[in-house]
């Protein structure tokens, strides 16, 4: 039988929470960048999710790369 006692421990709810909010703040920038900028009068606005796209995988290469140097 699947134990869900862990679904109430208010630890993980708090954990699942905090969690949940973090990724709202992380991703919704993604959603008004295009918007925002064609607001502002940037010109091929779409290209700046695939800078920052872009800019993710290099950062997260290169950091990884970093932390696994000892």
């Amino acid at each position: 039988m699947l134990d869900v006692s862990l679904l109430v421990d208010p630890i993980f709810i708090l954990f699942s929470l905090s969690n949940f909010l973090t990724s709202i703040g992380f991703y919704i920038p993604y959603v008004y960048t295009v918007p925002m900028s064609e607001k502002l009068g940037i010109e091929n606005s779409p290209y700046l999710i695939s800078i920052i796209g872009a800019s993710n995988l290099v950062g997260r290469i290169v950091l990884g790369y970093i932390s696994d140097k000892p």
